[in-house]
């Protein structure tokens, strides 16, 4: 990654929680990290299984850009690899 010309800083502050809103806080955060993991990786599995159709291999072979692109929204939508897809996922999975 290209640094930025402008010169920047990080500030590190400490978050300061009641004793017991730290394992609320945790919990939290740990079930986001997995529903944020399951999410991609459930992702990841479609795209890839949608890479190795043959209609996508076909696809790629296509001259016109305006039907190439029209093919390859067809081909992610059949596949289930749309964001309302994915966010359809997620909503399962965090049930």
């Amino acid at each position: 990654m290209k640094r930025t010309a402008t010169p920047t800083f990080v500030l590190s502050i400490p978050l300061v929680v009641k004793p017991g809103e730290d394992r609320i806080l945790i919990g939290r955060m740990e079930a986001g990290r997995r529903l944020y993991n399951a999410t991609l990786g459930e992702a990841l599995r479609r795209h890839g299984l949608l890479k190795q159709s043959k209609d996508w291999q076909y696809t790629r072979t296509i001259s016109d850009k305006k039907l190439r692109g029209s093919e390859f929204q067809r081909l992610s939508k059949e596949a289930g690899f749309t964001p309302a897809a994915i966010i359809t996922f997620a909503r399962t999975c965090g049930r």
